[in-house]
């Protein structure tokens, strides 16, 4: 028999992971760290300052559990210095803190029951920027399930 689950919707999930990603909480990112979400792009860097940036977004899969479901989190990881210039591995270092900092999410929380790293991170070229993707899988609570 079917069923409809809700869940948190993915601007809730994405503003809560942001939030987290951004706190001095999260001890295994290192200064200062941009998060767009939604699947908007971050800006381009200022003037004589170094970009360091992540943009997410989530699609829901399917259930998990009765109780959870999957959720992939596909994230992009943007290191842009002053003069154009990327670091490889500045890319690929940012890209594992924010896959360990998500691992490390407080299941206290409530939003996340599991997460952990489904491919990546791969250096991508898209319109001139380059940033390292990844996609993380996450195990997410429902709130409810209804049968019809």
């Amino acid at each position: 028999m079917p069923s409809l689950i809700a869940c948190q919707t993915p601007h809730g999930l994405l503003a809560n992971l942001k939030t987290w990603l951004e706190s001095k909480e999260s001890t295994t990112i290192t200064g200062s760290l941009l998060v767009a979400v939604d699947g908007h792009d971050p800006p381009i860097a200022e003037p004589n300052t170094t970009l360091r940036a992540v943009a997410m977004s989530v699609d829901y899969q399917q259930p998990a559990t009765p109780v959870s479901l999957y959720a992939r989190l596909m994230v992009r990881c943007y290191v842009e210095h002053p003069d154009g210039s990327h670091s490889f591995d500045e890319l690929q270092e940012l890209a594992a803190s924010v896959a360990e900092s998500i691992s490390r999410y407080p299941a206290s929380h409530g939003d996340v029951v599991t997460a952990g790293v489904d491919t990546g991170a791969s250096i991508q070229f898209d319109g001139g920027r380059v940033y390292a993707y990844m996609t993380l899988l996450l195990t997410v609570p429902t709130t409810a399930s209804t049968y019809i």
